[in-house]
């Protein structure tokens, strides 16, 4: 591999882990500024994968109640 495609490799993933990391803080200030939403879910991105699939897993449920029995 050469060193150019190297280099360019990297600048396209530092790009990609600043577009992420930019779109996690903007989701997360929209979850802290609404009243209505749960905060334990800002910085989810950095928890374990398995706390990640649990707190899925919770959503998805309470999901799944909110649409079977609408207010």
């Amino acid at each position: 591999m050469s060193v150019a495609a190297i280099v360019i490799t990297g600048v396209v993933l530092i790009q990609g882990y600043r577009d992420t990391a930019a779109i996690h803080a903007k989701l997360d200030e929209i979850i802290v500024s609404l009243e209505e939403t749960r905060n334990d879910v800002v910085g989810l991105e950095h928890a374990e994968p398995e706390e990640i699939r649990e707190k899925l897993r919770t959503l998805e449920e309470e999901a799944t109640k909110t649409v079977a029995h609408p207010n």
